[in-house]
């Protein structure tokens, strides 16, 4: 399921997801300490590729599913 978007994507992806964690206010202490990260922080470049990927999938589902649910043209009001 990464593969294809992995093939897209080169190392500098995860420099883009410490520079948003930095933005957002991440901690980087919490980075260390976090386990997914820490792991992350030891993985070989292509490890963090999938990573970076599967991270951004997540976030790209959760919104889906967000604006799903509160995309107006699904709305349909009860006149009754």
């Amino acid at each position: 399921r990464v593969a294809p978007v992995a093939a897209q994507v080169d190392e500098d992806v995860l420099e883009y997801l410490w520079t948003f964690l930095d933005l957002k206010e991440y901690p980087e202490q919490s980075r260390v300490h976090d386990p997914d990260f820490a792991q992350l922080l030891e993985s070989d470049p292509q490890s963090r590729i999938v990573f970076a990927n599967g991270w951004l999938d997540g976030v790209l589902m959760v919104w889906k599913t967000i604006k799903e649910q509160v995309d107006p043209s699904q709305y349909q009001p009860n006149f009754d």
